[in-house]
């Protein structure tokens, strides 16, 4: 849902400027919101100008075969055919960066379509933390996880689980804060738990105290990467025991009265920049 979400900000952006026909290939329909609608393909054209695949797993016969439609641009590829596109960037660091970092365009970030959507809409709307606790695990949080979570989360917390959907309070299993949009509980989020993804960067920007919960060791690999630069606490893997060090940690960040760090249009500001930069990259890549 991440590489959907940050493609549909990109592809909000394209549909304004309205320079060119904009086309989504999904399996499901049901994925997209009804704003997007129109531009649901369930197979490509046989000829177009771009072709943009958000997926981190290609293969050099899948580019291949790309490639004889249309120029092709992958985000975030970590797949055989990666270099066999004709353009690649990566949004988000990888271990590739190691060798060498040309790709990376941080300038570029997107941040998911929910998120910058409801961020005007959020702002001005107070600035206490009032949800010592938030997390996402992915839409489907498997059982063992949350048992866990159980058991190191603190009863007297106000704790948020992030289901994909409708928030619901993690201890009682009631809806909690129906009314309020996405981003309007990460501004209102002391501390955030998730894995390596769009999700912890949309956090940072709201000002939440990071921790990552990491269900393999690539996207731990990955937290590794940004753990300084966004100040985060990891709580290691899925399938091994929290460190009590990181239990501790969590118990003393979310008793802090924390106000955001960074002031609101600055966050509608930076929410937005990627994606305009984005375009216009695109454009530079297309014919006028």
């Amino acid at each position: 849902m991440g590489h959907l979400q940050r493609m549909l900000t990109l592809a909000a952006v394209i549909l304004d400027r309205d320079d060119y026909n904009l086309s989504i290939l999904l399996n499901s329909r049901e994925s997209l919101p009804s704003e997007f609608g129109h531009t649901f393909i369930e197979s490509l054209p046989e000829k177009c100008d771009l072709i943009i695949r958000d997926m981190r797993d290609s293969s050099a016969e899948e580019i291949e075969k790309l490639k004889k439609i249309a120029q092709t641009l992958v985000i975030d590829d970590t797949g055989g055919g990666r270099d066999l596109s004709n353009y690649a960037i990566d949004l988000l660091p990888n271990q590739g960066h190691k060798v060498s970092s040309s790709f990376y365009r941080e300038e570029f970030f997107l941040y998911g379509f929910n998120f910058t959507k409801g961020l005007k809409g959020a702002a001005g709307k107070g600035k206490e933390k009032f949800i010592d606790i938030a997390f996402y695990t992915g839409s489907e949080t498997p059982g063992y996880v949350t048992e866990k979570l159980k058991n190191i989360l603190p009863q007297n917390a106000r704790v948020i689980h992030l289901t994909g959907g409708s928030p619901i309070d993690f201890f009682s299993g009631e809806p909690a804060y129906e009314k309020l949009s996405y981003p309007e509980i990460l501004l209102g989020t002391k501390v955030l738990i998730t894995h390596f993804g769009i999700t912890l960067f949309e956090g940072s920007l709201c000002g939440c105290s990071l921790f990552t919960y990491n269900p393999t060791g690539y996207h731990r690999e990955l937290t590794a990467l940004v753990k300084d630069q966004l100040n985060i606490t990891d709580l290691g893997l899925y399938s091994s025991e929290i460190p009590h060090t990181a239990i501790n940690a969590l118990n003393m960040k979310f008793q802090m009265n924390k106000d955001h760090s960074i002031d609101e249009d600055k966050i509608i500001r930076t929410a937005s920049a990627g994606a305009e930069r984005f375009y216009e990259y695109i454009r530079s890549l297309l014919p006028s």
